[in-house]
């Protein structure tokens, strides 16, 4: 279902993050993938990075700065 959904994590000391969200269709708690590498249900990493295999963090990194104004980081949901 197409949407928008918007989180705040408030109090994260400055420093280097990377952000993986999901949607987990079947409430199973985790993420599908068909033989153990290629996820089933949709997902997105913190840059949208194009990725094949499983992701590297630094392909999603992104820094926290202390006293900077709020993050703003947007996640497309691929399927």
């Amino acid at each position: 279902m197409p949407g928008e959904l918007r989180v705040e994590f408030d109090g994260l000391p400055p420093g280097r993050y990377a952000i993986m969200a999901y949607h987990d269709e079947d409430g199973n708690g985790e993420l599908n993938r068909r033989f153990g590498m290629f996820p089933t249900e949709g997902y997105g990493l913190s840059n949208n990075p194009s990725v094949s295999g499983p992701p590297a963090f630094e392909d999603s990194a992104f820094e926290l700065v202390s006293g900077a104004a709020p993050h703003e980081v947007r996640i497309d949901i691929r399927y």
